[in-house]
Parts: C-alpha cells; sequence; structure tokens
C-alpha cells in the first residue's frame, strides 16, 4: 500500500468511529470509556448526566476553589459539577477549569453573564466547551539538535 492509500484508510476509518460513537447508544461497545467524553455516555453514566452542558472558564485567579467556581454559577441554576483545573507538578490552578450545567438554558445565560466579568480582579473568559484539539505528533522526550563534541579525524576503520 502507498503511504497516501494508508493514510486514506486510517482516515476513512476514524470517520467511521466518530459516526458509531454519535449514533450508539448507552452501553454499547462504543460507549464503554474509562472517562467521560463530549458526545456519548460512558455506562456509568445516565443518559441525562452524559448531556450536560460543559463550560469552559478561563484567566481565573490562581486562588480560586471548585467551591468558588461553583457558586459564581449557581446563581444562574444548577451546577451539576465544577472543576479548577490543578497543574500535577506544583499543585497550583492552572488558571482554568470546566462547570456542568444540566440545562442548557441555565448554561446559556450563565454564559452571557459571567463571560468578561471580574473575579478577584480578572475578567473571566466564559463559553461553551469544544473538544481538545490534538496538535499531533510526538510529544515529551528529547529533541532537537546533537549536542557534543562532533570532531575528529573522520574516517577510520569501515570493516
Amino acid at each position: 500500500m502507498s503511504p497516501s492509500a494508508v493514510r486514506h484508510a486510517v482516515a476513512q476509518s476514524a470517520t467511521v468511529r466518530r459516526q458509531l460513537r454519535a449514533t450508539s447508544e448507552p452501553g454499547s461497545a462504543w460507549t464503554q470509556r474509562s472517562e467521560p467524553r463530549i458526545g456519548y455516555c460512558t455506562v456509568a453514566e445516565s443518559k441525562e448526566e452524559c448531556w450536560k452542558l460543559k463550560i469552559y472558564v478561563g484567566n481565573l485567579p490562581f486562588e480560586t476553589t471548585d467551591e468558588d467556581l461553583a457558586q459564581e454559577f449557581s446563581a444562574f441554576g444548577e451546577v451539576a459539577s465544577a472543576n479548577v483545573v490543578i497543574d500535577r507538578v506544583n499543585g497550583r490552578s492552572r488558571g482554568f477549569g470546566f462547570v456542568e450545567m444540566p440545562t442548557d438554558s441555565e448554561a446559556e445565560a450563565a454564559i452571557a453573564a459571567l463571560n468578561g466579568k471580574e473575579l478577584m480582579g480578572r475578567p473571566l473568559t466564559v463559553n461553551e466547551s469544544r473538544p481538545r484539539e490534538d496538535a499531533g505528533g510526538f510529544r515529551g522526550g528529547r529533541g532537537g539538535g546533537s549536542g557534543g563534541y562532533r570532531g575528529g579525524s573522520g574516517g577510520g576503520r569501515r570493516y
């Protein structure tokens, strides 16, 4: 198979997988994942829990807690969950978080009211969460130049 034929086959199979996930019922093989995903449910979730609107909240002050975030959004309706993302290395907030609200109308009202509002002196960025886009390629590890001494007389024995 040529490289272009392989790329085409991979892209086609990814499209089919996405279509199956979007149309599959809770509990089927395509929905059995270890963590919740946007657009389809896991076995552990009911349909109501799966279709909560997930809201991205950016530019959070580093002192913000999950409770602070939930309190800000609770004025607009029920908050299913509120999570400030914490850095694994230093244990500090990364300055953004996510809030889940069960009804679209409450979530849209919260987005409209809180986007640009100041929280502890910082203007919030609030919008509907989008799936994370994969940058592709290799992550981590060493990269870059060769480094080290590469001199010498060259040549040497070949056999």
